[in-house]
């Protein structure tokens, strides 16, 4: 449990940054799947450790275009409407995208994840304040479609890994792999040389803060939640999957970032979000 508790601690700084970085979505992507992928290529060429099998490099690599990098392109390209800790907050409805995609596979959906998943919505959306902010709701459709490619991509994982035994560590290099080839597909067709200027002209702090980001939340992150993963149950799994959540609002609403917030709203959508948690914790399947 202290894996996943650590992952979420490393993940929660990373809204309000990604925020305060107001980077292109395709370059920014690029260079955090760029440094993952070259962290975890780098520990295995010193690793003994079993390796993939050839026949499921390519598969992983199609994995993790989907899982990580089609999840970042949109997860970051929401930031451009949504606050920080409202992005946090909305990837709160991932476990009901896993547990729609798991029942699909075994064929065996049931009700109650997705009355839930109706009351979280109710809850996000009323945070958005749709009829004040119009681009509030592309934003949380883009953080929805990020959850989309970030369930898929763990109920995916999770059957190859039940049937084939995949070696994690190895495993996950081709994943951040075909999560980067993906994001500097999209930056080398959509950001324009103008951006690499820019941000190679920007503060020292700017250039670490991206360094942290590739290799801390990115690299270590999940690789910490991959282990703390297989040594919990599924009910442990199912509640952890929520930690970042509390933790990432409350770091962005905390100095440094002191991001600007309207608390009453966020508190009520909070509770409506918390109550569809508990609505759907007991029959959600784990991540």
């Amino acid at each position: 449990m202290w894996l996943l508790l650590l992952a979420s601690l490393l993940w929660a700084p990373s809204f309000p940054l990604v925020k305060r970085l107001a980077l292109d979505a395709e370059l920014l992507t690029a260079i955090r799947l760029g440094l993952a992928a070259l962290v975890f290529w780098a520990l295995a060429a010193r690793a003994r450790a079993p390796r993939l099998a050839p026949a499921l490099q390519l598969p992983m690599l199609g994995l993790g275009a989907v899982q990580f990098g089609a999840m970042y392109l949109l997860v970051h390209e929401s930031y451009a409407h949504l606050a920080g800790h409202e992005v946090a907050l909305f990837t709160v409805l991932t476990p009901f995208w896993v547990a729609l995609f798991d029942g699909l596979a075994e064929r065996r959906l049931r009700l109650r994840p997705f009355l839930a998943a109706i009351v979280a919505s109710a809850g996000s959306l009323f945070l958005c304040r749709l009829d004040v902010r119009a681009g509030a709701l592309a934003g949380f459709l883009l953080v929805q479609g990020a959850n989309m490619c970030f369930a898929l991509g763990q109920v995916a994982y999770r059957r190859l890994a039940l049937r084939r035994g995949l070696p994690h560590a190895d495993a996950f290099r081709w994943l951040y792999l075909g999560g980067a080839l993906l994001s500097i597909g999209a930056a080398l067709w959509t950001v324009p040389s103008a951006a690499l200027t820019d941000l190679a002209a920007r503060p020292t702090t700017d250039h670490l803060t991206l360094l942290y980001l590739g290799v801390v939340p990115t690299a270590l992150g999940f690789h910490l939640w991959n282990r703390g993963a297989a040594q919990v149950s599924a009910g442990v799994l199912a509640a952890a999957n929520q930690l970042k959540v509390p933790l990432a609002v409350a770091v962005s609403l905390a100095p440094p970032f002191r991001e600007a917030a309207d608390l009453p709203r966020l508190a009520a959508a909070s509770a409506v979000i918390a109550l569809a948690l508990a609505l759907g914790r007991e029959r959600t399947p784990a991540a």
